[in-house]
């Protein structure tokens, strides 16, 4: 199920509440975030070298390269095309692989994450004490 919905096919409780507190245009998209679409999950394919297809959700954006270490897909057609693109090219999938597997390396690891939070705190405390 994709991650926006557009508005004029929102039905609901929800729907009723929100007309009256929000002017919304024909447009716009409700964004939805569920907890199936655990980021952390690309991690652990990053670690079985699985190529990923998934929500254009932040988190999700965040962690995969559209087109590089994996797919973002925002609706039924995005997924269907992703998924048949890496059905079709086996050295696609082995790229996606890889890529994610070292930018996760690179830019999530417990050491970067620890430099970072050293390099933050540090930062702080020159600002503290100038």
């Amino acid at each position: 199920m994709p991650s926006f919905i557009p508005v004029n096919k929102f039905t609901g409780v929800l729907s009723k509440k929100i007309s009256g507190a929000y002017k919304y245009n024909k447009n716009d998209y409700l964004s939805r975030y569920k907890y199936s679409s655990n980021p952390g999950r690309i991690y652990v394919f990053s670690r079985l070298s699985i190529p990923v297809v998934a929500d254009f959700t932040p988190s999700n954006a965040q962690v995969i390269q559209d087109g590089k270490s994996g797919f973002l897909v925002s609706s039924k057609e995005g997924w269907e095309w992703a998924i048949e693109k890496l059905i079709q090219d086996h050295s696609l999938r082995n790229l996606f692989a890889e890529n994610l597997k070292n930018y996760i390396d690179e830019n999530c690891s417990i050491n970067y994450n620890f430099t970072s939070l050293l390099a933050f705190f540090k930062k702080i405390k020159h600002i503290r004490s100038a």
